[in-house]
């Protein structure tokens, strides 16, 4: 089972936004962190949530079944890539418009916002992406 160690919080959009690291909900603030109301229950479809991350003014996140991002400050979450073929993903970073993602097969590169993968070692070559 993927489980939370920490509560990441991320400030976007005039509130702090957290995966909360006993319930897996998605928590937010409006107070700087000193208040914390739920936001987002997971459901069998997101499944667990991993980790939060900002990539061009969009919230995303990584989630036991796949990239999610939301649109209204994480009320609700649309599925981006759910495809297991790049494992299970733990961690997204960016650099400039790529993003990078750590997963449990490796380091993949996104040139798309998520919604396709190259390993990170094929990212420079003209190999087709995952998904």
């Amino acid at each position: 089972m993927i489980r939370t160690i920490m509560a990441k919080t991320i400030d976007y959009q005039k509130e702090s936004i957290r995966i909360n690291p006993d319930t897996n909900m998605i928590d937010f603030s409006e107070n700087n962190g000193e208040h914390w109301k739920e936001r987002y229950t997971r459901t069998v479809y997101t499944g667990c949530f991993v980790d939060l991350f900002i990539h061009e003014e969009e919230l995303l996140a990584c989630t036991a079944k796949g990239i999610y991002y939301s649109l209204n400050q994480g009320h609700s979450w649309v599925p981006r890539y759910t495809d297991s073929l790049c494992g299970v993903f733990l961690n997204l970073d960016a650099n400039g418009t790529l993003l990078m993602a750590l997963t449990t097969k490796g380091r993949y590169v996104s040139a798309d916002r998520g919604r396709s993968w190259l390993p990170e070692s094929a990212a420079t070559a003209e190999t087709p992406a995952v998904g």
